[in-house]
C-alpha cells in the first residue's frame, strides 16, 4: 500500500473462496428507472401570455408578440422534459460465481454485466467485470496470495453544458426551450424547429446532433508471498499493478447551430495510466500475560506513476456520416490541433510502525517514514515523515 499507508490502512475485503467443494452461483437484477422529479416549466398558452406581460410592462412599440388568437390555439404546447426523458430506463444486471477450494488453496472466479438505459435518451452504459483470487498454503510457514479484476465499461453520454444559449446542454435546454413550437422538423428548412428570438438549441437537435462515446478499461492486481520464519514473525512481499486506459469520442453534427456554423466539430482522446508497487514488510508481533499485545513492523516499498494522452481536434467536415472516425478530413484551417502529454513520478520509501494494546482499552502508536521521490531535487530526494 505504500509508504503512504505507514499508519495503517481500512481493508475492505471481497468475495473469496472457502474449503469445499465447487459453489456455483448466479444472480440476476431488473428494473426500471425514472426521474424522480422534474422542473416546473410555463405551457405553451402561460409562455405566451408571459411574453406578452413583459412586451406590455416594457411599453415595446411593436406591442404583443402573440395575438390571442395564438394564444387560444397553441394549448399546452409541448414539454421539451417529455421528449427528451425515458420513462422506465431499463437496467440489467448479472452476475456470476465460482468459489471452492481444499486444505491447502481456496479460490474465487466472479463473472458480471451490467446494462443500463439512461434516463435521457441515447445515453446508455454496459459494464462487464472480471474478478478472481486464489489463497495458496503449501506448507505451514508459507502463504500464496492473488488478487485480479478487471472492468470494461462502454457507454454513450449526453452533452451536460450548463450554459446558455449554444453551450446549453440537453437538459438545460429542454428547460428553457420555447414550449409552443412543435416537435419535429421544419419542413420549409428540414432542420428542427427555433425560435429566431433566443439562440438555443432545440433540445432534440442536441440530443441527436452531438455524439459522446466512451470506453475505458481498468486492471488491478496483486501477488504477495507471506514467510513465517519463526513463530509470529511474519516476512510479506507483495507486487501489485494498475492499468487504466480510455478513448473518448465527440462529434458536434450540423444539427446544432455551431456545429453547422464550422461544419461538424469532432474531439477524439485517448490516454493511460499506470500504477506499479513493490513493498517488503517484516512484522512481529506477541502478547504478553494476555493484556499487553503490541506488534512492530518495519519495511521498504517502491511506487512508480505514469500517465500519457493524446488528443486531436477537427472541423470543417464535408459530411456528418463519418464523424470523429475520419478527423483527417477536417478543413485542415479552423481548429484543428493535436496535442499531447506525459508523466511519471517515482516514489521510494522506508517506513516503520509500533502499536500497543493494554486490555484492548489503551492503544498507542508510533510511526515513521523516510520517503525519497524523483519529484524532489537531486540533493534533497528523501526527507522524514
Amino acid at each position: 500500500y505504500g509508504t503512504r499507508a505507514a499508519n495503517g490502512v481500512v481493508l475492505i475485503t471481497t468475495k473469496s473462496g472457502t474449503k469445499s467443494a465447487l459453489r456455483v452461483k448466479f444472480g440476476a437484477e431488473m428494473g426500471l428507472q425514472s426521474v424522480a422529479k422534474r422542473m416546473k416549466v410555463l405551457n405553451g398558452r402561460d409562455y405566451m401570455e408571459t411574453l406578452n406581460a413583459l412586451r406590455a410592462e416594457a411599453n415595446h412599440p411593436d406591442g404583443a408578440i402573440y395575438s390571442q388568437n395564438q394564444i387560444n390555439s397553441v394549448g399546452r404546447g409541448t414539454d421539451w422534459q417529455d421528449e427528451i426523458f425515458r420513462n422506465g430506463a431499463p437496467v440489467q444486471n448479472y452476475k456470476l460465481g465460482f468459489a471452492g477450494g481444499g486444505e491447502k488453496h481456496t479460490f474465487y472466479l466472479g463473472l458480471g454485466v451490467m446494462d443500463r438505459q439512461g434516463l435521457v435518451k441515447q445515453s446508455k452504459l454496459t459494464k462487464y467485470n472480471g474478478r478472481a483470487n486464489l489463497d495458496l498454503t503449501p506448507t505451514a510457514f508459507l502463504r500464496f496470495k492473488f488478487n485480479m479484476n478487471y472492468t470494461r465499461n462502454d457507454g454513450t453520454s449526453i452533452f451536460e453544458g450548463a450554459g446558455v444559449n449554444e453551450s446549453a446542454g440537453v437538459i438545460n435546454s429542454a428547460i428553457q426551450f420555447d414550449p409552443t413550437l412543435p416537435v419535429g422538423r421544419n419542413p420549409e428548412t428540414g432542420r428542427y424547429y427555433r425560435n429566431d428570438y433566443i439562440s438555443l438549441d432545440n433540445p432534440l437537435a442536441i440530443l441527436k446532433g452531438i455524439d459522446t462515446d466512451r470506453h475505458s478499461n481498468n486492471a488491478y492486481g496483486t501477488l504477495s508471498m507471506e514467510v513465517e520464519p519463526l513463530k509470529n514473525l511474519v516476512l510479506t512481499a507483495r507486487v501489485g499493478a494498475t492499468v487504466n486506459s480510455y478513448i473518448n469520442n465527440f462529434y458536434r453534427s450540423r444539427e446544432t447551430m455551431s456545429g453547422l456554423a464550422s461544419g461538424g466539430v469532432a474531439n477524439k482522446r485517448s490516454g493511460e495510466s499506470t500504477q506499479w508497487l513493490a513493498e517488503m514488510l517484516l512484522n512481529y508481533s506477541r502478547t504478553f500475560h494476555e493484556i499487553h499485545d503490541f506488534s512492530v513492523m518495519f519495511g521498504t516499498t517502491y511506487e512508480q506513476f505514469q500517465s500519457e494522452y493524446v488528443t486531436g481536434n477537427a472541423s470543417g467536415f464535408l459530411s456528418d456520416v463519418l464523424g470523429y472516425n475520419n478527423m483527417h478530413s477536417g478543413d485542415t484551417l479552423n481548429g484543428d490541433d493535436v496535442y499531447s502529454f506525459k508523466s511519471r513520478n517515482r516514489l521510494h520509501g522506508l517506513l516503520g510502525r509500533f502499536n500497543y494494546n493494554l486490555r484492548d482499552r489503551y492503544l498507542l502508536t508510533a510511526s515513521f517514514r523516510y520517503d525519497g521521490t524523483s519529484r524532489f531535487s537531486k540533493n534533497h530526494k528523501y526527507a522524514f515523515f
